[in-house]
C-alpha cells in the first residue's frame, strides 16, 4: 500500500516572550487575553511563554504540559546579576557588558526557541534590558541564515524615545572607536525579511515607517477587553462597605476610581487636583454649565508600587495628601486583585476583582499623558461605567474612529495659562511634581478656585455631566455596544491569527 495518505497539518507552535511573565501590568494582561482568544478559535495551537517568571504569577493562563507552558529565563530580568561581573546597574554597565551578556542570551534563545514556528516578543523596543535587546538582534540574524522560515514579530506597546533613561543606555551602541558595534537604531528597528511588527494603535504604524520599517512588515492589532470583568452579582457592595469601614469614610462617599499603578506618567497629582476641585464645587453649590453637583468624592488609585522611583513618586503623593487631609487612597492590593479570590471552604471572598472595583465606583478617571494602548479609555464603558479626565489624542483616535464617544475628555486643563501636567517640567530632576502639588494647595484660595473653574468651565461641565445620575446613560450604552463588537477577545484573536499565519502584514491595518 502506498505511503502517500493524507498528512495531518502540524499545529502552530507560538512563542510569546516578555521581560517579565506573570506580573500585574498591561502587557501581561494583553498577552493572557490573546492566549485565551487564540485557544478559543484555534484550540490545537501550542503556546510557550518565556521570560523572567514572577514570584506570584497573577492572572496567567493555567499551564498544560505540551500545550501551554512557561519557560523561565532569569537573564531577561534587568536586575539579573551577570556572573563574573561586579554588581552594576544597567546604566552603569558598558557596551561590552551588553554585548557579552547579550551573546550568552542569544545562545539560550537559539536553544529555547528552536521548536517554535512563530515568536512574538512583547515591548522589546522599550530598552529595559539592552543585553536582551542585543540578543534578539543577533538572534534575528542567526534565524535569517539557519531558519529563514521562522517568523519573529515585535509587538510595540511603548517606544524607546519615550523613556529617556533607557534611551541613554541603548545609545551606547554607537561607539565610533569600535566599528563592529551596530548602531542603536539598527538594533531597535531591524528590517530583516524574517521580522515583522505588530502595533496596538495606528499612530505607531506611522512611527515605525518613520524609523525605516517597510509598511508591509507592520500590522495593527488592538488589545481586547476581558469578559471576566463583568460581575453582576452585587458583591461590589460588600467591597464598598469594607473600604468605607477601613478608611473611616462617610457611608454616602462617592468613589472615583483610577485603575492604574501609581507611576509618574499616570499623572496622579492631576487626578488629586480634580477631586479637590469637584468637592469644592459640590460643597459650595456652584453651578457649572447649569448643573448642580452633589456629594463628597474620594479618589482610589488601585496599585501602589513596591519599589524604586515609582514607589518614591507614590509616597510623595501619599505624604502630601495625608498632610493636607485630601480624600485620596493609593493602593488597594489588600482588597482587590485582577480576578476574585474565594476561600474554597467558606466561599467567602478573600479579594475582590477589578470588575467589583469598577462596579462600586461612580466613574473611572484617567489623567495619564502617555499610553501605549489605553485600557482605561474603553474597559470601564464595557462594564457600564463612564470614563472622565484627560484625552490622549494619538491613542483615543482609534477608539473614536471605531465609534466610541469620548468628546467629553479634555485635551488641556488650564491653570494660569498653562496646562496642569506641564507645570514645572523645566525642573528636570523631579519633573515639577512639587510645583504641581502646590497648585492643589492654591485651591484653598476661593478667588483662585473661581478663576480655575471659569478657565475650564466647558471641560468641567463635560466631566460633571457623568457624575449626575442618569445623565450619561445613553453614552454609556452606545460605547458599551461599540466596544463589545470591536474589541472582543474572539474578534481580536481572529485578527491576530491572520497575522501569525500570513507572510505579509500590510492588508490588516
Amino acid at each position: 500500500m502506498s505511503g502517500g495518505g493524507n498528512k495531518t497539518k502540524k499545529p502552530l507552535h507560538l512563542g510569546i516572550g516578555h521581560f517579565w511573565i506573570g506580573t500585574r501590568d498591561g502587557v501581561n494582561a494583553s498577552m493572557m487575553r490573546n492566549i485565551e482568544g487564540l485557544l478559543e478559535i484555534q484550540p490545537e495551537t501550542r503556546i510557550t511563554l518565556f521570560g523572567k517568571l514572577a514570584d506570584h504569577m497573577e492572572g496567567t493562563v493555567k499551564p498544560v504540559p505540551g500545550k501551554i507552558e512557561y519557560v523561565n529565563v532569569e537573564e531577561f530580568d534587568p536586575d539579573f546579576e551577570i556572573p563574573g561581573l561586579p554588581r552594576r546597574t544597567i546604566s552603569e554597565q558598558k557596551i561590552q557588558d551588553y554585548i557579552s551578556h547579550g551573546s550568552n542570551i542569544m545562545e539560550m534563545l537559539v536553544e529555547k526557541l528552536r521548536p517554535m514556528d512563530v515568536v512574538i516578543v512583547e515591548n522589546l523596543g522599550i530598552g529595559i534590558n539592552p543585553a536582551v535587546r542585543y540578543a534578539f538582534y543577533a538572534y534575528l540574524q542567526y534565524c535569517q541564515h539557519h531558519y529563514p522560515q521562522k517568523r519573529i514579530l515585535y509587538r510595540t506597546h511603548d517606544f524607546l524615545q519615550q523613556r529617556a533613561k533607557n534611551f541613554e543606555n541603548l545609545k551606547k551602541f554607537q561607539d565610533k572607536e569600535l566599528p563592529l558595534i551596530p548602531n542603536w537604531h539598527e538594533i531597535i528597528y531591524p528590517n530583516y525579511p524574517n521580522v515583522g511588527y505588530i502595533t496596538i494603535n495606528t499612530n505607531d504604524v506611522s512611527r515605525l515607517i518613520e524609523h525605516g520599517i517597510d509598511r508591509e512588515r507592520i500590522a495593527y492589532v488592538p488589545n481586547c477587553i476581558d469578559d471576566s470583568l463583568i460581575m453582576e452579582d452585587g458583591e461590589h457592595q460588600q467591597l464598598r462597605r469594607r473600604l468605607v469601614e477601613q478608611m473611616g469614610l462617610a457611608s454616602d462617599v462617592r468613589f472615583i476610581l483610577y485603575p492604574v499603578r501609581c507611576i509618574r506618567r499616570k499623572n496622579v497629582e492631576e487626578a488629586v487636583f480634580l477631586i479637590r476641585l469637584l468637592n469644592y464645587i459640590s460643597r459650595q453649590k456652584i453651578k457649572v454649565q447649569g448643573m448642580n453637583l452633589e456629594g463628597t468624592f474620594h479618589l482610589l488609585v488601585t496599585i501602589r508600587p513596591r519599589a524604586g522611583e515609582d514607589l518614591e513618586y507614590a509616597e510623595a503623593i501619599e505624604a502630601f495628601c495625608k498632610k493636607h487631609g485630601l480624600p485620596v487612597t493609593i493602593g488597594l492590593q489588600d482588597f482587590i486583585s485582577y480576578e476574585r479570590a474565594v476561600n474554597p471552604s467558606t466561599t467567602e471572598i478573600v479579594k475582590f476583582g477589578l470588575g467589583d472595583a469598577y462596579n462600586m465606583a461612580e466613574v473611572v478617571i484617567t489623567t495619564s499623558y502617555l499610553e501605549g494602548f489605553g485600557f482605561a479609555f474603553i474597559e470601564p464603558w464595557y462594564i457600564g461605567k463612564a470614563v472622565i479626565g484627560r484625552n490622549i489624542s494619538n491613542i483615543t483616535q482609534d477608539f473614536q474612529r471605531a465609534g466610541v464617544n469620548l468628546d467629553h475628555l479634555y485635551n488641556v486643563f488650564r491653570i494660569d495659562g498653562q496646562d496642569f501636567y506641564s507645570i514645572g517640567y523645566q525642573d528636570k530632576e523631579h519633573i515639577g511634581l512639587e510645583r504641581r502639588l502646590q497648585e492643589i494647595l492654591k485651591l484653598e484660595n476661593s478667588s483662585h478656585m473661581k478663576d480655575v473653574i471659569e478657565a475650564n468651565e466647558y471641560n468641567l461641565g463635560a466631566l460633571i455631566s457623568f457624575l449626575i445620575p442618569d445623565r450619561g446613560e445613553a453614552t454609556i450604552r452606545k460605547n458599551h455596544h461599540v466596544i463589545a463588537s470591536t474589541y472582543s477577545k474572539r474578534g481580536v484573536a481572529e485578527r491576530l491569527w491572520r497575522v501569525l499565519t500570513h507572510v505579509r502584514f500590510g492588508s490588516f491595518l
